[in-house]
């Protein structure tokens, strides 16, 4: 074969992955099915969503984050690793009741046994969180989590480099992602629609 049939062909395109976070109603249903689940992991479970939701965290990152990973500061308590998939440092705020209620649990890393590879526990935890999103009749999967902290800070007026550092992302691919829910952005471009609207009149 003198030529590859293969080689006119180009290489296909990707198109960006829609960021889609959770409604508020499917927070509620998810936060309801984890405090009704039946099993040894219910307490850890609660714990492990409101980290999530309110750090921004990865699954993997929050899963494996050690109990000394959460310190108290002058300001309260934070969250502060250097994150698996880019090595970014983050130092994540928590509530004083979430930092407390994983304090209180069992093990140096209350989410994870500490003697598997890295891969597992997130493994595990979403089979877990397959079965709650089934429970609370929601369709979706554990890195939304990530997705309603960013768009929920954003909506709230949180600067969005404020966010881009809590998710350890940098300005430009926090914009790329999440610019859509950014208030001002918005009544700005509905503004000067609307303005031209007027300038054709």
């Amino acid at each position: 074969m003198e030529q590859s049939p293969a080689k006119p062909l180009k290489v296909p395109k990707a198109g960006d992955t829609d960021v889609v976070p959770f409604s508020e109603d499917e927070i509620e249903k998810i936060l309801k099915a984890c405090d009704e689940y039946d099993g040894v992991n219910q307490r850890r479970l609660r714990a492990l969503t409101d980290l999530m939701l309110e750090s921004g965290l990865r699954i993997s990152d929050a899963v494996t984050i050690p109990k000394d990973r959460i310190v108290k500061t002058s300001h309260g308590y934070a969250a502060t690793l250097r994150t698996a998939k880019t090595g970014t440092a983050v130092s994540c705020p928590l509530p004083d009741k979430l930092a407390k209620s994983i304090l209180a649990l069992e093990g140096k890393t209350p989410f994870w046994s500490g003697t598997s590879d890295l891969e597992s526990p997130a493994k595990n935890w979403r089979k877990i969180y397959a079965r709650v999103f089934k429970a609370a009749g929601v369709v979706g999967h554990p890195h939304q989590f990530r997705h309603t902290t960013a768009k929920r800070l954003l909506v709230k007026g949180v600067p969005i480099g404020h966010v881009a550092s809590l998710l350890g992302h940098s300005v430009k691919i926090c914009e790329k992602h999440y610019s859509k829910w950014i208030p001002e952005r918005q009544h700005a471009f509905e503004a000067s629609i609307r303005h031209s609207w007027r300038e054709q009149a």
